[in-house]
């Protein structure tokens, strides 16, 4: 878990910490200086998005990997200019967004794509108009769907917008969400899409 916390369980944990399944705290460690507003496990590795520069000691800004059994921080490293808030995984790429301007090495406004294995940003670039607020791959892999406070994303979408992964442009789809949205969730099978903001949810099919 993360979040903004600096202790948890009764102990010492600086905004991470880990509970087995019957949610008792374990001895597992490691530490951010800023909030944890995201976490993806990866095989071996977990995966923390948020406002911190440090992570695990190590200089990581708004993104970084650990390695799930040590809690140390690994040498992966994208240094975002700012606040990374949305994080997703699909095999070797990692996206992210939030309220940066340069990630990985390249000029990238608010959403981009990291090669897993240098943090470098890659080709791909939506730039949307204003900041991304949560990210999500559906379940059968073929599409990513971004949500947040844009009205422009690759060319017009409102708040919400879905990628095919395959080419990495824009699907037709275009619902245009009703509301500010900050949070989304794919059924299993992927035919449902539950997105959520300002006390209101919008179920997609």
């Amino acid at each position: 878990m993360g979040g903004a916390f600096t202790s948890s369980g009764g102990q010492v944990r600086r905004r991470l910490a880990a509970y087995d399944a019957n949610g008792t705290l374990t001895s597992w460690q490691s530490r951010a200086n800023g909030l944890v507003r995201q976490l993806v496990l990866s095989g071996d590795e977990l995966w923390a998005a948020g406002d911190f520069s440090s992570l695990a000691g190590d200089p990581h800004k708004g993104v970084g990997a650990l390695d799930a059994a040590t809690g140390l921080a690994t040498g992966w490293d994208a240094a975002a200019d700012a606040n990374v808030s949305a994080l997703a995984i699909s095999g070797d790429r990692v996206f992210v967004g939030g309220d940066f301007g340069t990630i990985g090495g390249r000029s990238r406004n608010y959403l981009a794509e990291l090669d897993a294995a240098d943090g470098t940003a890659t080709r791909w670039d939506p730039n949307p108009d204003d900041a991304v607020h949560a990210i999500g791959v559906a379940p059968d892999g073929k599409s990513l769907v971004v949500v947040g406070d844009f009205v422009k994303l690759g060319g017009a979408r409102r708040d919400i917008g879905e990628f095919d992964l395959s080419t990495g442009l824009l699907t037709p789809w275009n619902p245009s969400a009703p509301f500010y949205a900050d949070s989304l969730a794919f059924s299993p099978d992927s035919s449902t899409l539950y997105v959520g903001g300002e006390g209101e949810l919008a179920v997609y099919h």
